[in-house]
């Protein structure tokens, strides 16, 4: 059975609507299935809003050493770790970039997202051609709200295709300025890195 075809049929059978998109890193091959359905998204939300914040550093709105201050009530529940730790904290924009995206901390992200503004995130999003891909308010807020509060959306087949043009971790790169290095940093449950290859059972390299 080929991996489209297991994919085929997972998502057939499975328990939920699902939209799949893998690809081959050494043979460029690419497998989707229903990859260009709009789906609610979780924590892969944050690649969007890293995108975002590159471009803010990059125009000199936002310096990645700026310090903001973690207050009690920006605190969201979830991933991470600064939702347990003392407010008061002051935390630059690199430290909030770097737990949001290597441990995927919800309140870190919350903060980005509160300043970057949801709607110029999605902004940004239709200038780089992700028309799909879409921001509209923080974690708390969608946790706050469940399934009627608007969670952030994407379609796994545009995201894919867009970090393919702009891998990690050289950076966005067709966005000017200083590069984000996090994915470097960023591992699997496996211990791979993202960013690595990622071999299956078959000895092929899949993201």
């Amino acid at each position: 059975m080929t991996l489209s075809q297991r994919l085929q049929e997972i998502v057939s059978h499975g328990p939920a609507e699902l939209s799949v998109t893998v690809r081959h890193i050494e043979r460029k091959e690419h497998v989707a299935v229903l990859g260009d359905r709009v789906m609610p998204t979780a924590s892969v939300f944050k690649i969007p809003v890293m995108v975002e914040l590159c471009r803010r550093v990059a125009t000199g709105e936002i310096s990645l050493d700026e310090r903001w201050t973690l207050m009690e009530e920006a605190k969201t529940a979830g991933s991470g770790v600064l939702a347990r730790l003392q407010p008061g904290l002051m935390l630059t924009v690199r430290d909030l970039l770097t737990l949001m995206i290597v441990i995927s901390d919800n309140t870190a992200t919350d903060m980005l997202v509160r300043r970057l503004e949801p709607a110029r995130i999605t902004a940004t999003m239709r200038t780089l051609g992700l028309t799909a891909t879409t921001v509209l308010r923080t974690i708390g807020e969608s946790f706050a709200t469940g399934l009627s509060g608007a969670p952030p959306t994407l379609a796994p087949y545009e995201l894919a295709r867009f970090l393919r043009e702009n891998p990690p971790p050289a950076g966005i790169r067709r966005i000017p300025g200083e590069r984000c290095h996090c994915f470097e940093h960023h591992r699997r449950d496996d211990g791979t890195a993202v960013g690595d290859p990622h071999r299956d059972t078959d000895g092929r390299t899949w993201d």
